[in-house]
């Protein structure tokens, strides 16, 4: 899709929201990061504000998205599949932030990963200049099978 907006013009919505996203970001990774360090009622907490901050980043990430199909290079099979693939990817996120929280193992890199894929798959959407980086066709189809991956890895 061509860009809506007049060329020269700087995306302040998006970069408005990406600054917010990376920051949610950084909360949620510290606090599920951090929620094994502690006693039970700590450790507790901790899971809870991850998952809080992820309920948010995700609501961040999916108004980022929406920007991108505007004015990136998003088709409709892919949004489709983002459409379910997102608030699927959000519930995964959770369910590894909480099982890692008990268990330890590899589930904390998709509570790293996820929203970081979606972030960078948005921004290539949204600027033109990084779509001649990676073809159209593959960026969708490597983001939709990796969040299809990451988002039923953590009900195996």
């Amino acid at each position: 899709m061509a860009s809506n907006a007049p060329a020269g013009r700087f995306p302040w919505a998006f970069s408005v929201l990406l600054v917010v996203a990376l920051f949610l970001y950084a909360v949620m990774a510290q606090s599920a990061g951090t929620s094994r360090s502690s006693d039970a009622a700590g450790n507790g907490m901790a899971q809870a504000f991850g998952i809080v901050f992820a309920v948010l980043l995700w609501f961040v990430l999916a108004v980022l998205l929406l920007i991108a199909r505007r004015h990136g290079a998003i088709p409709g099979w892919a949004m489709a599949c983002l459409a379910v693939l997102v608030p699927f990817s959000l519930l995964g996120v959770a369910l590894s932030i909480a099982l890692w929280s008990e268990r330890g193992g590899w589930l904390i890199w998709l509570v790293f990963a996820a929203p970081m894929l979606l972030t960078v798959y948005a921004v290539w959407a949204r600027f033109a200049a990084l779509n001649r980086v990676l073809p159209a066709n593959a960026a969708n189809g490597l983001i939709v099978a990796v969040l299809a991956v990451a988002t039923v890895a953590p009900f195996i």
